[in-house]
């Protein structure tokens, strides 16, 4: 599937032109994309306004088009969601709006309220696309645009190692050089401070490197990948985690010892007296059950 989200984005990107003149931005896009655009012009044709609503119409486009890809088995839901928000995040951040940090700033100012996103993708009963894994994604973590487009040039890598290599032949002498650089973008990134096991970066590098290891297994001389370095902080939070529930739960023991035989204590002196009580005024006792 990886190549085929390679070959959408080469596509998309190559109709898309942007031009920066004295710290004006100019864009123009194919007729392809300008037919989401919400803004007509003078001769009626559909034409977007500003370069957010380009990317998002683009986005909208990439997401359309896998509507049209047959093999269902071929899209794994969860992998095209990474490497969709990572395309997004990137093309965002090549031309950043000065509102626009975190990619959920992005959709809400952009895709949660716009016709065209929710009845194109969201109001297809039969979509191939998983919108509520997308949307969701964008939604569960504050994704800094900035810091999720590093991860970009790994990606374009590793699209480059797909488009190069053939898989009839297995000549991997021509994917070779990629390949390095790859694991160049990939240790570079590895070890970030903001990496953890929840983080979004996390799941990213995670499949990148599945997607590298799927080709290694057929190019055997490609470099072997370091296991994903964990932050710091992160570790140190977990044994911390770790120590408090240990100490929380050995106090609760300490605590239980030693009341057990203090409250036998207490227990027992009623106990005593209450036979010493019926031994005197066994009848007394007798008569009185029904009151207790």
């Amino acid at each position: 599937m990886l190549k085929e989200v390679c070959e959408a984005i080469n596509s998309i990107d190559a109709l898309i032109k942007v031009e920066v003149i004295n710290k004006v931005t100019y864009f123009n896009s194919d007729e392809i994309l300008d037919i989401y655009c919400a803004y007509k012009t003078h001769d009626g044709k559909k034409a977007c306004y500003s370069y957010p609503e380009m990317v998002t119409f683009s986005f909208i486009s990439f997401l359309k088009y896998f509507e049209s890809v047959e093999d269902v088995e071929k899209l794994e839901s969860d992998k095209l969601a990474e490497y969709v928000i990572l395309w997004l995040s990137y093309k965002i951040h090549q031309h950043q709006h000065n509102n626009i940090i975190t990619l959920k700033d992005f959709y809400d100012n952009y895709l949660k309220g716009n016709d065209k996103y929710n009845e194109e993708i969201n109001g297809n009963t039969d979509n191939k696309i998983d919108k509520g894994l997308i949307d969701k994604k964008i939604n569960s973590m504050a994704i800094d645009i900035k810091e999720m487009s590093k991860y970009y040039d790994p990606f374009k890598s590793l699209c480059n190692m797909y488009n190069e290599f053939d898989g009839n032949n297995s000549d991997c002498k021509k994917c070779s050089q990629k390949a390095n650089e790859f694991v160049e973008n990939y240790k570079k990134l590895n070890g970030d401070s903001g990496i953890d096991k929840d983080s979004p970066y996390y799941r990213v590098l995670c499949t990148l490197s599945n997607d590298y290891n799927n080709l290694k297994s057929k190019c055997s001389d490609f470099q072997t990948l370091p296991p994903i370095k964990i932050a710091q902080s992160y570790v140190q939070d977990s044994r911390q985690s770790s120590l408090q529930t240990y100490d929380g739960t050995s106090s609760s023991s300490s605590i239980a010892n030693t009341l057990i035989p203090v409250l036998s204590i207490f227990v027992a002196i009623p106990v005593f007296l209450g036979i010493s009580y019926s031994i005197h005024y066994l009848e007394l006792i007798n008569g009185s059950k029904d009151n207790i």
